[in-house]
């Protein structure tokens, strides 16, 4: 029954979305654009003069990416958050380079809050080395959320 209630609360939401006096059937696709929409109008206005990128996906066996800020969008030489879920199959994992994404998704799941190093995907200039730290935190519809902050390292 939990999840019924979740899933009208989501095709309500994606009405209020696209406008009033409408219906939307629910699907999974729907739950996901609610939600990147959902954080990302609250995370837009801290996000946009950071010199961080900031990056929250949920931990699940593809890194599903949730929010991107500008910042990241840069560092990965996207033009929109659409291009880079395109590009990235949705998936945070395919921010890092190929090599590192085996470590990154375990250390991704890791309690501890320190700092990783990785090399991110630019589409224009190829690997960008760059310092990451994140926080999880156990939300009560998603699951666990990843919280990441990305600083580019200095060459």
């Amino acid at each position: 029954m939990t999840a019924l209630f979740r899933q009208s609360d989501e095709a309500l939401s994606g009405v209020k979305l696209k406008g009033k006096n409408g219906y939307v059937i629910y699907d999974a696709e729907l739950e996901q654009q609610v939600m990147r929409t959902r954080l990302g109008f609250n995370l837009h206005n801290v996000s946009c003069n950071l010199p961080a990128a900031i990056v929250i996906y949920k931990i699940d066996p593809q890194n599903t990416l949730l929010y991107a800020s500008g910042e990241l969008l840069r560092l990965t030489g996207d033009e929109s958050l659409d291009a880079l879920q395109q590009r990235t199959a949705g998936s945070a994992l395919a921010l890092v380079d190929e090599k590192e994404r085996n470590i990154f998704h375990k250390e991704s799941e890791s309690e501890n809050t320190k700092i990783f190093r990785y090399h991110l995907q630019n589409v224009q200039r190829g690997a960008v080395e760059v310092e990451i730290c994140h926080r999880l935190e156990l939300h009560p519809l998603y699951g666990t959320i990843c919280y990441a902050v990305m600083l580019a390292r200095e060459k």
